[in-house]
């Protein structure tokens, strides 16, 4: 298991240790308030990934499968509901922020 999952945790680890370091620069260099926002864009951008592993991890799954069973009917609904879900949930991820978004 551990084969497969490695370059997930390192990805994981990595983007933590990008987070941790723009904080300390952000919170030297710049100001407190820029500071809180690195802390409060942290978790939103989680969410984000959240919703691309979703779809990615699921569709990814599905292709797999279809493949292995040579049901090329449901490998071209897939691309149309893949696409669909991108930009669903681009949308659900891109529209509050650009609303509450100040200045």
């Amino acid at each position: 298991m551990w084969e497969t999952s490695w370059p997930a945790v390192a990805a994981i680890v990595l983007y933590g240790i990008n987070n941790f370091l723009d904080a300390i620069f952000v919170g030297y260099l710049i100001n407190t308030k820029a500071l809180a926002a690195v802390g409060m864009a942290f978790p939103l951008s989680q969410i984000v990934l959240g919703f691309g592993r979703l779809v990615g991890i699921g569709a990814g799954a599905a292709v797999s499968i279809w493949i292995g069973e040579n049901r090329q009917d449901k490998l071209y609904k897939l691309f149309g509901s893949f696409n669909f879900l991108c930009i669903f949930f681009s949308l659900i991820c891109t529209v509050p922020a650009y609303i509450f978004a100040h200045e």
